[in-house]
């Protein structure tokens, strides 16, 4: 899906002007915490011995956790369930370890991240168990918020990860792989699988993905505006009544009938070289098509993006803004 630079951990929350992350708020006199997606992503990795998976939180959800009491420390976290794939929250009362070595005498709910397998584990009373769980703040004394960074939460930083989201089969089941040491590892949108796209369109399979035709040449990651049913041409911002709706998927010649990516993580290692802009950067709509950080002066403007990481744009189209 995306590449990072670490495995495990918080990769992008929402903060205010100063950096301050905002993405967690108390509610109910501290009894419960919201998460608060507006506008960006809750966006979160969780390494499960050589598999990454990668979650986002799209949507503010009041009460995400609790009910807390006054006076106890809380650890909070996102869980996966690995029959269902579900997504859910929820905390616990011991303070997570991260070790090569289980704990001695751990006590039951004890969480240890085991960082030579590179596992989450729990204790049961009578064993560790397998989990895919991931951190999102220590709520201290049920009162104070103290924020997990950005970044891994077990020491594995500055290791080149490539995370995928998980896939559903047509009836919403996550579809996993066989392995014999029935680890229950889930088919990502990174596990290795054909395309029938060219090396240069290079996007991952989880962006939502439409075909139309080209009303003219386009070229690769360029905005792309509707002309007609199913007709698509290059949206410009200085053509405002023809907004962008995605990006080309891949070179286009005119009236050839080819894909779009509407929204998602696109990663581009040939075309793209974003280095001199921080993750989270607005890409916007230019003159001739192409993607600029560089906000449009005149006619109209429209962010159809943000950076992820040099190679990688997170396609995200908004409404279009005429100027006056």
């Amino acid at each position: 899906m995306a590449r990072f630079t670490f495995r495990h951990g918080i990769a992008r929350r929402q903060e205010d002007g100063l950096g301050n992350p905002t993405f967690l708020q108390k509610t109910s006199a501290g009894a419960y915490i919201d998460l608060i997606v507006s506008p960006d992503p809750t966006i979160f990795l969780i390494a499960h011995y050589d598999t990454d998976y990668l979650l986002i939180e799209n949507n503010t959800v009041p009460h995400a956790w609790g009910p807390f009491t006054a006076g106890v420390d809380y650890w909070l976290y996102w869980d996966v369930d690995f029959e269902t794939g579900a997504l859910t929250r929820g905390y616990t009362l011991r303070e997570p370890i991260d070790q090569p070595r289980a704990p001695t005498s751990p006590l039951p709910d004890q969480h240890w991240f085991d960082t030579q397998n590179k596992v989450m584990k729990v204790w049961s009373g009578n064993r560790w168990v397998d989990y895919l769980r991931v951190f999102a703040c220590k709520y201290r004394q049920g009162s104070t918020i103290v924020h997990s960074g950005i970044g891994s939460q077990v020491g594995m930083n500055n290791v080149p990860t490539n995370a995928g989201a998980i896939l559903f089969d047509p009836e919403d089941k996550p579809v996993q792989k066989f392995r014999k040491d029935r680890r229950g590892q889930f088919i990502t949108t990174e596990t290795p699988l054909f395309s029938q796209f060219i090396r240069l369109a290079n996007f991952r399979i989880e962006a939502s993905i439409f075909h139309a035709k080209a009303d003219e040449n386009i070229p690769a990651h360029f905005a792309v505006a509707y002309t007609d049913y199913n007709k698509i041409k290059l949206a410009r911002n200085t053509v405002p009544q023809f907004p962008a709706v995605g990006i080309a998927a891949e070179d286009m010649e005119r009236d050839e009938v080819r894909a779009f990516i509407a929204s998602g993580f696109v990663q581009d290692d040939v075309l793209w070289n974003w280095s001199n802009y921080s993750a989270g950067t607005p890409l916007f709509v230019g003159p001739t098509g192409e993607l600029t950080p560089n906000p449009p002066q005149q006619w109209s403007i429209q962010r159809v993006g943000i950076v992820v990481d040099p190679k990688t744009v997170y396609v995200d189209v908004k409404q279009i803004i005429l100027y006056e």
